[in-house]
């Protein structure tokens, strides 16, 4: 049996659903960032500019609920494959440092999900944004150079 036939079929859709997502958070900063080159606006410091400026968008609270569903369907099968081993990775030292990579990526995208409903449910103002969150810190550090 394929090691992606051990997971429920809805928690399946569920996690496409997120890597769509996921897909859609990545496309929104490569946006982002081609505005900001040719000087038409956009926030590309981060994921969390992207998510404000996606929030102001005319379906951006719309978009920015989905992205979270999303996302936490991802954060649902990173942690499928953490736990229950899905993959079949094993115990191995090897098996166990991929196992503790998708749970890295759940925290991440963790604070991400909630990020995005945050912006959502308009939390963030102007004036209590942060460079230097959590969130933003962590991303920082996975920032290819």
């Amino acid at each position: 049996m394929k090691p992606s036939q051990q997971t429920v079929p809805w928690l399946q859709r569920f996690a496409r659903f997120g890597y769509m997502c996921q897909g859609t958070v990545f496309i929104l900063i490569g946006i982002l960032a081609l505005l900001a080159a040719f000087n038409l606006g956009g926030d590309t410091e981060n994921t969390t500019g992207a998510l404000r400026s996606l929030s102001r968008l005319p379906f951006g609270q719309f978009l920015l609920f989905a992205i979270g569903f999303g996302l936490i369907g991802y954060i649902m099968l990173m942690l499928l494959k953490t736990f229950k081993d899905v993959d079949n990775h094993g115990t191995a030292l090897g098996g166990l440092f991929q196992r503790g990579t998708y749970l890295f990526s759940a925290l991440v995208y963790s604070l991400i999900c909630i990020q995005s409903f945050r912006f959502a449910l308009h939390q963030f103002s102007q004036d209590t944004y942060n460079e230097t969150t959590f969130s933003s810190y962590l991303l920082s550090k996975l920032t290819v150079r």
